[in-house]
């Protein structure tokens, strides 16, 4: 069963993006293994039952964060209650410590947006084996008696199946996200951080099939820049690489949540704008060739200034692939850079003259 759950899990990280979506899957999931281990209890006596429900909930706070784990904890309640018995209202009792527990110690150390050592799984586990205290919510006279014969070797079985289930789901997230860095690293420049031409190769691609196929706008600025080879032939090469990282934090900040900034080789940046006029990405550029010219750059103890020429273009009828939007934002910005550099040119300009 703990097999099936954790090939699942790893199935269910692959398949899904990181967001409340993948929280409300896992949560399901959880509750699928919830399911299935109340559905073989050991029986103590009439109504009073022992199974791995809190194993489940608990590990639902870590791997699934809270919504997953109030869907989980709602299964496991749901399940107890049509159980019945009367040892039902300490065990719905003992489902809604586990997850009101394991929820504030996840959210208070942060487990849920990181890979959890043991260190920390050992923290849920030793809240999550509080719950057969609830045990003593039974009737006064079986309370004692199953407590003392049960309590403890639940506390152990919850414990242990906490650190051991646990360990095998952050065995699987970790490889998750070794996967992601290693694919995410495939397609980053190391210097700026931003896309590199291998991934926004593919992108640009998608992209504008999709604007030509579902009539949508799709513009392109393509920034330089300017006498870039004077900063390396004086300063240095190191000192190069630190300008293109801060003109590329700079560009970063003035653009749209949704539009992809990319090195596109050398000292050239590309920025890909769905959803956007010809104007909007004018516009874009501007704002980002006034920051870049107001900005200090400090090398070696002395400060320095730079600017950048750019030149948009805006997927048109005519164009049939994503080099001719392209071509149209590469000749905006050789006329931005033979008209006197740090200004910017717009590909409707170039098709006039």
């Amino acid at each position: 069963m703990v097999a099936l759950v954790v090939l699942a899990y790893g199935s269910v990280l692959r398949r899904t993006r990181a967001g409340m979506a993948r929280k409300l899957v896992l949560g399901l999931l959880f509750g699928a293994g919830v399911h299935l281990a109340m559905s073989s209890p050991i029986m103590l006596t009439e109504g009073v039952v022992i199974d791995g429900r809190a194993v489940f909930v608990a590990l639902s706070a870590v791997f699934a964060g809270w919504p997953g784990a109030v869907i989980t904890a709602s299964i496991a309640a749901f399940h107890r209650f049509e159980t019945g018995g009367i040892g039902a209202t300490a065990g719905l009792c003992g489902i809604v410590w586990v997850v009101v527990s394991t929820i504030a110690v996840a959210e208070w150390r942060g487990l849920t947006t990181t890979v959890p050592s043991m260190r920390r799984l050992t923290e849920i586990a030793f809240v999550a084996s509080l719950m057969p205290i609830a045990i003593l919510l039974m009737p006064s006279n079986l309370a004692l008696t199953v407590f003392l014969n049960a309590g403890l070797p639940l506390a152990a079985a919850t414990f242990g199946g906490v650190l051991a289930f646990g360990h095998l789901l952050a065995g699987e997230l970790q490889r998750h996200e070794a996967t992601v860095r290693a694919r995410r690293d495939l397609r980053t420049d190391a210097l700026t951080g931003l896309q590199n031409r291998r991934g926004f190769d593919d992108l640009s691609t998608r992209a504008f099939h999709v604007a030509r196929s579902e009539g949508k706008q799709l513009a392109l600025v393509m920034i330089d820049i300017d006498h870039f080879k004077k900063v390396n032939d004086i300063w240095g090469h190191a000192a190069g690489d630190k300008v293109l990282a801060e003109v590329s934090d700079i560009i970063g900040k003035h653009v749209r949540v949704h539009d992809t900034v990319c090195r596109f080789g050398g000292e050239e940046i590309a920025i890909l704008m769905p959803h956007a006029s010809l104007e909007a990405a004018l516009s874009t550029a501007e704002r980002v060739r006034i920051a870049i010219e107001e900005a200090v750059f400090l090398l070696g103890g002395i400060q320095i200034k730079v600017t950048v020429s750019a030149g948009a273009s805006c997927v048109e009828e005519s164009m049939t692939e994503f080099g001719d939007l392209f071509d149209a934002a590469d000749k905006a910005l050789y006329l931005a850079k033979s008209t006197g550099r740090n200004r910017v040119k717009s590909a409707a300009i170039v098709k006039a003259a």
